[in-house]
């Protein structure tokens, strides 16, 4: 009774050139907006969740923001900031060097990812249902940047259902969201 569509990237969407990284990601949300409009009209069906896993989430807010046809988001491994999340987070530390090394600061950076930060993508979401699982011992995308999210959610009146783990980091964050039976419920 149900159907997947998925959507795969390359880890090197992240470019030390940010327009590159832009262009990548909104030519990701249009793709994926006018195929799941299509199937919805051609299928029939009555609900559609998004599923963004680490960088994947960036793209699924984009997605769900302001889109009717979505009913659920689930965000695992995610932050608010896709920006900050660079400049901090333990596997994007070269490219960070290269972006100081072109002048480019945080404040900057988010300045020409602003279409892509989590926090700027809130819009829309209002009756959607939305789940979040996050871990403490998060490294990759440091788990304060997933909580400022949760409570950016809060503060705009949405009421994200957060799955909280302290141990198991962002790679055991993802394999536990795989393998729970509950997890898209």
């Amino acid at each position: 009774g149900c159907s997947f569509l998925a959507y795969e990237f390359s880890p090197k969407i992240l470019s030390s050139n940010p327009r590159i990284t832009r262009r990548a990601f909104i030519k990701i949300e249009r793709t994926a907006r006018k195929d799941i409009s299509q199937l919805i009209k051609r299928y029939e069906f009555k609900e559609c969740t998004i599923i963004g896993i680490s960088l994947g989430s960036v793209s699924a807010l984009m997605i769900a923001k302001n889109n009717p046809e979505i009913n659920n988001l689930i965000l695992v491994g995610t932050g608010d900031s896709l920006a900050a999340g660079l400049k901090e987070g333990i596997a994007t530390q070269t490219l960070s060097r290269l972006t100081e090394k072109q002048g480019i600061k945080l404040k900057k950076l988010k300045h020409l990812l602003k279409e892509l930060e989590p926090k700027n993508n809130l819009k829309g979401l209002k009756n959607k249902k939305i789940t979040i699982y996050l871990s403490k011992a998060d490294k990759l995308v440091p788990y304060q940047h997933g909580k400022r999210l949760v409570a950016i959610m809060e503060r705009k009146g949405l009421k994200p259902k957060v799955i909280m783990n302290a141990h198991l980091g962002h790679y055991g964050t993802i394999a536990k969201f795989y393998l729970s039976k509950s997890s898209i419920n």
